[in-house]
C-alpha cells in the first residue's frame, strides 16, 4: 500500500499557497480532496468535478464573510486522520497501522491521487520513509508572497512583539508567559505544549522565532534536488498572476500525470482565493 506512486508530497512554508495548489491538482476525478468524507463521496460517484467547485467557492464565501482562513476545512488531518507532526514522533509501524483507515485504502485500490503536506525538511523526509512511491514537490522564492499576506511574515525578521502577541493568543494557562524565541527553546518545551503548537496549530509559531528560515530552506532544497527528482514551485512567479500559475500548473500536471483543468476554471478560482488572502 505504501509503495504507492500515486501520492504527491508537498513542502511549502505556512502561507505559501500550497493548499491552493492541491486543490487545483484535485480538480479531476483521478485525484481527492483532502477530506475523507469528501474522498469516499468521490468513490462512490457521489462526489463530482463540479462538486468540487461548488465545494471551493462556497467554503471561500464563508471564509471571507467571517475574515478567517481556515484551509477550506481541508487538510492531511481531515484525510488521513494522521497530522503531520505524527511522522516525526511515532514509530513507523504504529504509523503504518494509523494510516490504514478504510477511506486511505479506498483511495490506494481505486488508484485515486493523494496530497500530503509538509512545512520543513523533517517532517518530509519523515513521510518519504513511508510512502516510498511518492512524488514531491518544493515550494521556493516565497518570501514576497508571504510577506504580502496580512498576518503573515516569515523571512527571517525577527519581531518579539508579534512573537509575544501570538504567544498570548495561544497559550493555555500552565504555559510559560513568555514565548520561545529559537526553535532549539521550542524542543525544551514539555510534550503537551509542543504537541499542541505542531498538531492543533500548525507549527505556526516557526514564522515568529528568530531564525534564518530562508536560507535555512533553500540550502536544504538545493541539497535535496542532488539525491532526489523533485519539482521547484517558483511561488513568487507563480502566484503574480493566473496566467503565470497556470502554466506552472500545466508542468505540475505533467510531472504528476494528472489532467489539467480548463484555464476559465483556474482562473476563476486563482481570482476568488487571492480576493479572500488578501482581505484580512
Amino acid at each position: 500500500m505504501f509503495d504507492y506512486k500515486n501520492l504527491t508530497r508537498i513542502c511549502y512554508p505556512h502561507g505559501a499557497g500550497g493548499k491552493f495548489l492541491v486543490n487545483c491538482l484535485a480538480l479531476n476525478d483521478k485525484a481527492v480532496f483532502q477530506d475523507r468524507r469528501l474522498a469516499q463521496q468521490q468513490i462512490d460517484g457521489k462526489f463530482t468535478v463540479d462538486d468540487k467547485l461548488n465545494y471551493i467557492f462556497e467554503r471561500l464565501q464563508i471564509a471571507k464573510q467571517n475574515s478567517q482562513w481556515d484551509d477550506l476545512q481541508l487538510g492531511c488531518g481531515s484525510l488521513f486522520d494522521v497530522e503531520t507532526g505524527r511522522y516525526v514522533d511515532t514509530f513507523p509501524e504504529i504509523l503504518k497501522n494509523q494510516l490504514t483507515t478504510l477511506t486511505t485504502r479506498n483511495c490506494v485500490d481505486s488508484n485515486l491521487h493523494l496530497f500530503l503536506i509538509s512545512h520543513d525538511f523533517v517532517s518530509m523526509e519523515h513521510q518519504a520513509r513511508i510512502w516510498t512511491g511518492s512524488k514531491l514537490i518544493v515550494f521556493t522564492n516565497y518570501r514576497k508572497f508571504i510577506s504580502r499576506r496580512p498576518n503573515y511574515g516569515l523571512g527571517g525578521n525577527f519581531d518579539y512583539n508579534r512573537l509575544q502577541r501570538y504567544w498570548d493568543r495561544v497559550k493555555g494557562t500552565d504555559w510559560p508567559d513568555n514565548p520561545p524565541t529559537t526553535q532549539k527553546l521550542v524542543d525544551k518545551l514539555p510534550l503537551h505544549i509542543r504537541t499542541k503548537l505542531v498538531d492543533e496549530l500548525k507549527n505556526e509559531i516557526v514564522r515568529y522565532l528568530l531564525v534564518d528560515f530562508n536560507s535555512i530552506w533553500y540550502s536544504q532544497t538545493k541539497e535535496l534536488k542532488k539525491l532526489t527528482n523533485l519539482f521547484e514551485f517558483n511561488v513568487d512567479y507563480a502566484f503574480s498572476n493566473s496566467k503565470n500559475f497556470y502554466k506552472n500548473y500545466l508542468e505540475v500536471c505533467q510531472y504528476v500525470d494528472l489532467p489539467a483543468a480548463e484555464f476559465t476554471i483556474i482562473d476563476k478560482y486563482f481570482n476568488e482565493w487571492q480576493s479572500v488572502i488578501n482581505s484580512y
